[in-house]
Parts: C-alpha cells; sequence; structure tokens
C-alpha cells in the first residue's frame, strides 16, 4: 500500500473555505464532520508511526483489529487479557464499541494483517 503525502490543513484555512460554499453545501459539511465525530471512541486513539497508525487502545500499542479478531477466532477477553497483561476488560469494551461504530475499517485492518 502506498503512504498518502499528509497535508497539514489549520481549521482558519477550512473555515476560509467553508464560507465559500453554498448553504446546501454547509449543511453536507457539518453532516459529514458530525458522522466523523460520531464514529470516535473515548480511549481510542491513532497515532502516525504508532501500530501503522491504525486505531489501538490508548496507552498501549495493541492495536483494535487485533482485539476483534481474538473475539471472533473464539478467544475470551479472560484470554485477551492474560495474553495482553495491559489491557482491562474495560479496554476490550471500548475497542468492540469501536468496531461496532467502524466495522469496515477494522474488517480491513483484519484483511490487511491476514495477507
Amino acid at each position: 500500500m502506498t503512504a498518502q503525502p499528509q497535508v497539514q490543513v489549520t481549521v482558519d484555512q477550512v473555515a476560509a473555505q467553508a464560507e465559500k460554499l453554498s448553504h446546501q453545501e454547509k449543511l453536507e459539511l457539518i453532516q459529514w464532520l458530525a458522522s466523523i465525530i460520531a464514529r470516535e471512541v473515548p480511549g481510542i486513539v491513532k497515532t502516525p508511526g504508532v501500530v501503522g497508525g491504525r486505531a489501538r487502545v490508548d496507552g498501549t500499542r495493541i492495536p483494535v483489529w487485533t482485539i476483534i479478531r481474538a473475539r471472533q477466532l473464539g478467544i475470551s477477553d479472560r484470554e485477551i487479557i492474560e495474553d495482553f497483561p495491559t489491557l482491562r476488560f474495560r479496554d476490550i469494551e471500548i475497542a468492540s464499541k469501536y468496531y461496532a461504530l467502524n466495522h469496515d475499517e477494522i474488517e480491513h485492518d483484519i484483511y490487511e494483517n491476514e495477507h
């Protein structure tokens, strides 16, 4: 997979561009931003250069996809905690919530890791 160049854009730059949008386009922008915010889950972070920038449990290097795939394979939450002692049961719940809101992203991460 080819890395996409990152473009740094400030809120002021986005606001200046948003001023040029029609009323309908502004409403669409608000809906798009709201959908992004709705998929965020406190306790799950993405950091460029850490586990490939994939969603992970905050304070760890454990990606959400790892937890979800373990559950898909029938590994119990207790066994996951034993395998990853820095995790708490609450972290598994948070990862599951993130998965529910971002199913396609996590399934893609699982696929990428297994192929």
